[in-house]
């Protein structure tokens, strides 16, 4: 294996001894889906059965981030640097994630839940309330405002953008990837691709359905995902959320215009459902939810912290600050109360001026 991809001890490295970084940067820009057996020799590998190919699997993933589509892999990107130095870190955060989602389930005595990315971010406390906070675009001006004025001597809102742009691309998003990657079908918890579908009532409120997409509603939404993608000359969903937020909003828009047209719904968007395994809960039941949020959320902060790419564009103060403000789950901001008191300033100050 070239020198500069050297992982921490691993019992599995010793199946990437003649890893090819160059054929893996190569399958990386091809973007296209390969069988094991094909992909393999690109890459200097030799093709392993049973345990030995999941152990070469398992330490490969160490290196690049990949999927799995049905019995094809499709090569996305190579771990940075402070991916790299975690070793094998990712199943830490798995088992974590594993363990909150079957107590939970187990606590609320279901066997199914559904959450989004961006849900599961907050339920599992890889983030703060902060987070969740600003993502949402809802009143945008006045949130970014709010944060502007009483954040100004922590860090600069060019450093915010970069920040949550960064948290969520290259670290948080990445770590649910792999989690339910990892976990599918093997102990607790399995996974199922799923739908949030939406109506929207007269009054412009949305009324959620969770839907599998294994239902009929489900394989409508998958034809219509399908039906885009090709009408806009995409091969899979990955290009188009390589292409930036506006390239998405404008793909999912299409999607929504062609769902209310087709079916009984005014639009939809991804999710995962969440299964309890009852056959592998093992341990789980005894497990303390809150323990296991602060665990991870500790483990997610240190994950921040090596991030040095960030401080390319970052101070390292500032990135201190960022991590406080909208990952540590303990964070002295409040950004919800600062929005309120600064529109209410506003307010008071448009009424002032108005009266004279």
């Amino acid at each position: 294996m070239q020198k500069g991809y050297a992982m921490n001890e691993n019992k599995n490295i010793e199946h990437l001894y003649n890893l090819n970084i160059e054929g893996l940067v190569n399958l990386i820009k091809q973007e296209k889906e390969i069988s094991y057996s094909k992909f393999c020799p690109l890459i200097g590998l030799e093709p392993m059965k049973g345990n030995s190919k999941k152990s070469q699997l398992k330490a490969l993933e160490q290196i690049c981030e990949y999927e799995k589509v049905g019995t094809k892999f499709k090569f996305i990107r190579l771990r940075d640097e402070g991916e790299l130095s975690l070793g094998s870190s990712n199943t830490k955060y798995s088992g974590l994630i594993e363990d909150i989602l079957a107590t939970y389930l187990i606590n609320q005595d279901q066997d199914i839940v559904f959450f989004t990315t961006l849900e599961l971010i907050d339920f599992l406390g890889l983030a703060n309330k902060n987070y969740l906070f600003i993502k949402n675009e809802h009143d945008k001006w006045y949130k970014r405002n709010a944060i502007r004025e009483s954040c100004k001597d922590d860090f600069s809102m060019k450093e915010l953008n970069t920040f949550l742009n960064n948290a969520y691309h290259v670290i948080l998003k990445p770590i649910i990837r792999n989690a339910i990657k990892s976990m599918d079908n093997k102990r607790s918890v399995r996974i199922q691709n799923a739908y949030k579908g939406f109506i929207i009532d007269d009054k412009e409120n949305r009324k959620y359905y969770n839907i599998l997409s294994s239902q009929e509603d489900g394989m409508k939404f998958t034809s219509i995902t399908a039906k885009i993608l090709k009408d806009c000359g995409y091969d899979n969903i990955q290009q188009v959320h390589l292409r930036g937020k506006d390239t998405i909003n404008e793909f999912y828009k299409m999607c929504n215009v062609l769902c209310k047209e087709t079916t009984n719904y005014d639009g939809y968007y991804d999710c995962y459902a969440i299964i309890l395994n009852r056959e592998g809960l093992g341990y789980y039941r005894n497990q303390n939810i809150d323990s296991l949020k602060y665990e991870l959320n500790k483990r997610i902060v240190k994950r921040f912290l090596i991030q040095k790419d960030m401080r390319k564009t970052i101070a390292a103060e500032s990135q201190e600050n960022l991590i406080e403000a909208f990952i540590r789950t303990d964070s002295k901001y409040n950004f919800q109360q600062d929005y309120e008191d600064y529109k209410t300033y506003i307010w008071n100050n448009w009424n002032h001026r108005r009266k004279k």
